[in-house]
């Protein structure tokens, strides 16, 4: 068997005094240690504290400046809307005078296809007056007027004259 070792009260408080000292040496290597790491997560806690102000500051201009876009987008698209109803409304108008004029092209189509067809001497009598007011050899009332300017003072106008002036016309 071993015989174990007995020491001193002297030697046993100086055993223990040096184990504590070795073991606050530990616990102070230990507390430095973690007083750096606490001061690194420290470090990096104000990093990502600047990181969020950073980030809640950038996240409010943006929305601002989306705001922004959005109202003028909003501007934009009503500006459109109405020139889009005008344009519609002018074509609308447009489209309703094309008819319109379609179907006074065509009523008037119909006229003379009806007028071709059977009103007779009326039809005819339409077409010659047309033709006189259009021909150039139309008659010159002024210079009748001019021929015979003795009449016009005359308080009376005989038969043959009046015969003459009707033949003239």
């Amino acid at each position: 068997m071993k015989k174990i070792k007995t020491f001193s009260k002297e030697q046993n408080d100086a055993l223990t005094t040096l184990r504590q000292a070795d073991r606050l040496e530990e616990l102070r290597a230990q507390n430095a240690k973690l007083q750096q790491e606490l001061d690194e997560y420290k470090k990096r806690e104000r990093q990502i504290e600047e990181a969020l102000t950073f980030a809640k500051k950038a996240g409010d201009e943006y929305v601002a400046l989306v705001k922004v876009k959005y109202a003028l987008e909003c501007e934009r698209i009503e500006r459109f809307r109405k020139n889009l109803e005008r344009y519609r409304n002018k074509e609308q108008l447009l489209k309703a005078f094309d008819n319109d004029y379609e179907e006074l092209r065509r009523l008037q189509t119909e006229l003379e296809k009806s007028m071709n067809k059977g009103f007779g001497s009326v039809t005819d009598d339409y077409y010659e007056e047309k033709e006189r007011l259009h021909d150039d050899n139309s008659v010159d009332y002024g210079d009748i007027i001019d021929e015979n300017e003795d009449l016009l003072h005359a308080d009376k106008i005989s038969d043959e004259d009046l015969k003459e002036l009707l033949e003239q016309l």
